[in-house]
């Protein structure tokens, strides 16, 4: 996936983090809306460096993704997934909607590809060491 430079990123270069994935789309009001909650939930572990906050854009238009950026100046690392990294992205992640949260351990290997909601990912890192 790429950055907002056009920098590509792989989900393998977090590898030693634990990496909360918010998957959203400037389309989908419902992403819009929980949006703070998921910064609550950053600024919550904010001490923590072995871990990073993604947010990845889905089912978008590269352009309105990129105004959107610009505008709200968004927190964490955002990346754009193109139609092919999307289509894989439901695929790998078993999922249909957003917004849509997963959590991935240290070493990239799935703690929950379904979080309930922002509460059970806040419990869930809670838990981790």
């Amino acid at each position: 996936m790429i950055n907002a430079e056009g920098k590509k990123i792989s989900l393998s270069s977090y590898k030693g983090k634990i990496v909360f994935v918010d998957f959203w789309a400037t389309w989908c009001k419902g992403c819009i809306v929980a949006m703070p909650q998921s910064y609550e939930l950053m600024e919550k572990f904010k001490n923590r460096n072995d871990m990073v906050f993604l947010y990845i854009n889905i089912s978008d238009d590269i352009e309105r993704w990129k105004k959107f950026l610009a505008k709200e100046n968004m927190e964490g690392v955002s990346l754009y997934a193109n139609k092919e990294q999307t289509e894989n992205l439901y695929k790998t992640y078993s999922f249909n909607g957003i917004p849509h949260y997963v959590l991935i351990d240290k070493q990239g290997k799935l703690i929950n590809a379904n979080l309930a909601g922002l509460k059970d990912a806040e419990k869930i890192i809670s838990g981790i060491k």
